[in-house]
Order: C-alpha cells, then structure tokens, then sequence
C-alpha cells in the first residue's frame, strides 16, 4: 500500500497479500521526466520565450498603412509567462493542445464564411492603385475598399503582378498576406508589420484567399487546404495533440513542479503497481485531461503534464479508501490529500495552466485507477466489491471518452452554458493577470 500501515494491527490474510506484493523499479517515471527534461532543454534551445512575468505586454509602433494618410499606430499585445518559457505561438508549433488544429471548428469556419461573403458583395476583385508621396503601392482589394477606404484607381479582375506584367507599371506591391493571429486571421499588411504582429507573411501572394493560415499557425506538417476554399483547412485532424502536450511544458517553473510531483508521487506508485499500470494511468488521464480542455478552452494553446500528474493524485484518493481499514493515521492522509489537490486547483488558476486539464485528468485517473491498481482485500465481500466497481469502471472510463469526444468534435461551443466558467481556469487576483483574450470562446476576440 502507498499509506503507512502496521502489519501487526492487521489479520494473517490481510498480512500475507500485504507480505507478497511485488515491488518494482520505477522505470517509466524516470524515463518519462527524462524526456519531459530533455523536451525543454531542446525548447530553450530551439524556440522563443515569452516576456516573464503576470498580464500582457503592449507594444506600440508605427507603420506604413492602406489607408489615407498611409500611415498609422498599431498596438500589439503579447501575453506573458510567470513559468519562464515560450510564448503561445511557439507552443502551437512544438504540439500543444489547441483545437482548431485537431478538428473543424465551426466557430473559425462561420468567420471565414462571414468574411468573405461580405467582401463578394462589394464590387469584385482587382489591383487597387495607392498614390504615395514617392511612389505608388498596389494591393489586391475589393472596389469597395479600394475606393472608399484607400482612395485608390481600381483595375478590375486581376493582381497586381498581373496588372504590372501587362502594362510595365512601375507599382510598389507592399501589402501581401500576414497570418497574424493565432485563429487564422489574415490581414494584408507590409512585412514589417506582419513582424510587428508575429505572424507568417506571405509575399508570394497577394490575396487572403489564397493563404491557409491556419496551416502556418500549426506547423507538424500543416493543414491540407480545402480544395474549394484554399484560406480554410480540409478536415485538420492533429489528433497527436492529445498526447504531445504531456511531453512539453509551459516553463522551467512548471517543469520542475510537474518533475517533483512524479518523482515523490509516481515513484511510489509504479514501486507497487510496475510501469505498465502506471503508463495506462498516466496516459489515459492525461488523453482525457486535455480532451475536457479542448471542449472548455479551445483556442487557448495549453501543455505540460499537469492533468497526468492529476491522474495519479486521483490513484492516491483510491488507494486510500481501498486500504481505509489498515491506514494509520486516517483522518490525517485524507486532509494531506485534500490539501494537495487544492494547492494544485490554486496553481492552475494562474495564467496557462489549464484546471480543466487537470480536473479532467483526476476525473479520469479516479476511473482508470479503479481498473488498473492493485488491491487487497479484507474479506469475501470487500474482495467482492472490489472486483464489481472494476467491472462497472470499464465501460463507465469507455462512455467517458465517447461522450466527451463527441461533444469535441461534434458539439462543439459548450462555452456558451457556463459563462463563468473562465474564472475555473484563470481568477483575476490583478486587472492584468488574465488574459481574457487569449481564452476567449470567441475566435475573433483571440489577441494572440
């Protein structure tokens, strides 16, 4: 048992189960922190760090714009990380948990949709000239922008490159596509500002349409273009995601907290259970963790191990209560549990970590190490018991992942019957602290 116990103070049955439990060598905690180690020593290395610290950092500068008098202000903001490690687009990049990447979202696809609907009932396509004091720019618009917002000569029905070639027009074509936000929103921008916003600027073409943004913003190969629509995926489907995220983490601080809990926690757990039992809990909670997160958070890039390490908390609460009878000091173990898991609830309404992750992730251990741990008995009628609430967990963790990819895949926009469901995720102890933005249900109201 994971809990202190006198073998005197128990009966000869109780003591020979306890006397002939296997032990085992904790293999798959320590390979597993390993590579959680290695996996951020390899993001440092490779990738770029958010600004440390609480709230958002905003930038401010000015660029040359489309729009009279051709230039302008633009604010940037840039979500900081108390964990010391990267920022939100570099995360997206390595495999984190982020579900516009993992499935057709209905709310990003209706934007798309909405968009471009709108820009085909305003005159059609064409290369919109701009005077400029020293040169003249071009950029690929509809009349109606061209005309009303940029003050431009429109030469309906082709590019600007196109337009050049024909004519030997000496045009400067300085707005291209940038992929500037994390949603796949694109905008036509100068590359310097695309750099100003982060984003993937695209100066081989000329048109949003023809960008699929959402492809640059995942990386691991990208999104296939839709054959019809080319500025929207066919069916991504980065179903890894669910698994990736237990490997990276949203900083050193955070490393080190997930690493201490699977080294004093884990260790102890796969000494009794070996590492087959405990490699299904692990991964079976952290799946599950980061599914119930995709159907909370969904445009919220999120990593780390955390709903794991919940899972094997949730292992702790069961051995507990299946070795109640022997445990010295009950009353106590259970408050140190208690305290632990609200410690844990606490650390997660801090910006990044995911507490639907996490209470995901214990929702399913609890079933998982129903299943999979090893128990003794006290008795025909404990021993009874214990081998009913293992076969009622097995279809109950199966209707667990059925139920809750559905509602991922197919539901979708469960946001909308808990509004206030954010404050599980992230308490505003600061005005700055979190970053609304960036968990918003709404993709275009995602600052990232």
């Amino acid at each position: 048992p994971l809990f202190r116990s006198d073998k005197d103070d128990v009966d000869t049955f109780v003591r020979m189960q306890l006397e002939s439990l296997p032990q085992f060598f904790p293999i798959f905690i320590i390979i597993i922190s390993v590579g959680q180690v290695v996996a951020m020593g390899v993001t440092a290395y490779l990738g770029s760090f958010a600004p440390i610290g609480l709230g958002v950092d905003v930038k401010n500068e000015s660029f040359s714009s489309l729009v009279p008098p051709y230039t302008a202000h633009y604010t940037h903001t840039v979500p900081k990380n108390m964990w010391i490690g990267p920022d939100g687009r570099y995360l997206i990049h390595i495999g984190a948990k982020f579900t516009p990447c993992m499935r057709e979202d209905t709310k990003i696809y209706a934007g798309y949709a909405k968009k471009y609907e709108e820009e085909s009932t305003q005159g059609g396509y064409g290369c919109c000239i701009i005077e400029r004091e020293s040169y003249r720019a071009g950029a690929y618009t509809t009349l109606r922008q061209c005309e009303d917002e940029y003050k431009g000569a429109f030469q309906p029905s082709e590019k600007c490159a196109e337009y050049v070639a024909r004519t030997g027009d000496n045009i400067l074509i300085e707005f291209r596509p940038c992929c500037a936000t994390i949603t796949g929103n694109c905008l036509l921008t100068s590359s310097d500002l695309c750099d100003f916003y982060e984003g993937t600027f695209h100066p081989e073409e000329e048109s949003c349409q023809e960008v699929n943004c959402l492809s640059d913003v995942c990386g691991m190969g990208g999104l296939k273009a839709d054959a019809n629509n080319t500025y929207q995926p066919s069916n991504p489907n980065q179903w890894w995601r669910f698994i990736t995220p237990l490997v990276f983490h949203l900083g050193f601080i955070h490393l080190t907290l997930v690493i201490l809990f699977q080294l004093f926690v884990g260790w102890n757990i796969e000494k009794t259970a070996g590492w087959l039992r405990v490699f299904l809990i692990y991964f079976i909670s952290g799946i599950g963790g980061y599914i119930i997160s995709g159907i909370f958070i969904p445009y919220m890039p999120v990593a780390g191990a955390s709903p794991a390490a919940f899972g094997l908390l949730a292992v702790l609460v069961i051995e507990l209560f299946q070795t109640w009878q022997i445990v010295k000091r009950k009353a106590f173990e259970l408050i140190k549990l208690c305290v632990i898991i609200v410690l844990f609830l606490l650390i997660g309404t801090l910006p990044y970590v995911d507490n639907f992750a996490q209470i995901g992730g214990f929702c399913f251990g609890l079933v998982a190490g129903i299943i999979f741990l090893p128990y003794i008995t006290f008795g025909k009628w404990d021993a009874r018991r214990k081998k009913i609430l293992v076969i009622i967990a097995v279809p109950v963790l199966f209707v667990m992942f059925v139920i809750s990819l559905v509602i991922f895949y197919h539901v979708q926009n469960t946001q909308t019957f808990c509004p206030n469901c954010k404050y599980v995720n992230c308490v505003p102890y600061t005005s700055t602290i979190c970053n609304d933005a960036l968990a918003s249900p709404d993709p275009e109201n995602v600052a990232l």
